[in-house]
C-alpha cells in the first residue's frame, strides 16, 4: 500500500469510527473532528488530520504499525467531536488483517465520557 492510499484508508477510517460510535449510541455525532494523540491533551489537531495520523502508522510500502486503537471519546466546547488514538507496542509490518478481523491498522473504540454523556442526556 502506498502512502496516499494509506492517508485516503485513514480518512475513511475516520468517517467509519463516527459512524460506529453513532451505532453504539443511537446518537448522531458532530462530523467536525479534532483529533489528539492519547496522552498528549495539550496537542490537538483540527486540519490536516488525516495527514497527522499517516505521519505517525505509515513508515513505508512495508511498514505500517499494526495495531492503533481509534475513537471518539468526547464533544469539544466548540461542538467538534474528539477522537484520540494511540498506537500499540507492535512492530511495525504489511498492511493487513488486524487482530478485530478489520482491513488495516485501526480497532475501533468509543470513550467513556461520551457514553456517559448521551447516556445522562438519554436517560427519563
Amino acid at each position: 500500500m502506498t502512502r496516499d492510499q494509506f492517508k485516503d484508508f485513514v480518512e475513511l477510517t475516520l468517517v467509519e469510527v463516527i459512524g460506529f460510535a453513532e451505532d453504539k449510541i443511537q446518537t448522531q455525532l458532530p462530523h467536525k473532528i479534532t483529533f489528539q494523540w492519547m496522552f498528549h491533551d495539550d496537542e490537538r489537531i483540527k486540519e490536516g488530520i488525516a495527514e497527522a495520523i499517516t505521519d505517525r502508522v505509515f513508515i513505508d510500502e512495508s511498514h505500517i504499525y499494526p495495531c492503533v486503537d481509534i475513537g471518539p471519546i468526547d464533544i469539544c466546547e466548540d461542538g467538534t467531536l474528539l477522537i484520540q488514538a494511540i498506537v500499540s507496542g507492535h512492530q511495525p509490518r504489511e498492511f493487513g488483517i488486524n487482530w478485530t478481523g478489520r482491513e488495516g491498522p485501526f480497532v475501533y473504540a468509543l470513550g467513556r465520557r461520551l457514553i456517559n454523556r448521551f447516556r445522562t442526556e438519554h436517560s427519563p
